[in-house]
């Protein structure tokens, strides 16, 4: 069964998500900041509930050891989580203003997918030692779609949605050996130290170019 977290999962789109997710059959994982509502929201839909709060480092990394606990992977990672404060006038935008709202949607985005990257990665790793081309054509390709997902490239991260078939199909046919063998893929590790450095740019440079033919590890 997949395995699923939403940030911001406890209202509005992150809960229709969750709500969408658990139908495909998913277990699904909400976070939020507000217990008494996450968990009520959680209940509801038949999920499970997260504190989370994207913008602290401290709660981030105990949600992830709280949700590597419970789960001891995760499959999606639906960086949701946003802050909008409403359609303002140049004299009206103050610094303060601006710092909230790239706390959760940009800087936010990024410290979850550091913190989640083992989980993620997990799944990549376990298709390649299980030699499952299928599998792993899966899991590289969902790896991909979230790199670029958390670059906030909205081209690139349309285009991935757009032809994700069609990079599926195109590793399918690349790698046309029925067992995966280690000349089959090349090194990512720049893609994997531009992650782990925060490095949106050049991780959405690295995931756009290179959509097929990398392997776990780096």
């Amino acid at each position: 069964m997949t395995v699923s977290l939403i940030t911001g999962g406890t209202r509005g789109l992150g809960r229709e998500t969750a709500r969408r997710l658990i139908g495909l059959g998913h277990t699904v994982h909400v976070g939020g900041r507000d217990e008494g509502r996450g968990r009520a929201a959680a209940d509801e839909l038949g999920a499970h509930f997260l504190p989370l709060d994207v913008t602290d480092d401290v709660s981030v990394a105990a949600a992830a050891a709280e949700f590597t606990r419970r789960e001891g992977r995760l499959d999606v990672l639906v960086n949701n989580a946003g802050a909008f404060e409403g359609m303002r006038g140049a004299d009206e935008v103050t610094a303060a203003v601006m710092r909230q709202v790239f706390e959760t949607n940009v800087f936010g985005t990024v410290r979850m997918t550091h913190a989640f990257l083992p989980l993620l990665l997990g799944r990549r790793e376990r298709a390649w030692d299980s030699g499952d081309r299928d599998a792993f054509v899966d899991a590289d390709s969902a790896f991909h779609l979230a790199v670029v997902a958390a670059s906030h490239n909205e081209v690139l991260a349309e285009l991935y949605a757009d032809l994700g078939q069609v990079v599926r199909d195109s590793l399918k046919e690349h790698f046309g050996a029925p067992v995966l063998r280690p000349r089959d893929r090349m090194d990512h590790a720049r893609l994997l130290d531009a992650i782990r450095a925060g490095d949106a740019a050049t991780a959405a440079g690295e995931a756009a170019s290179h959509t097929s033919g990398c392997r776990p590890g780096g």
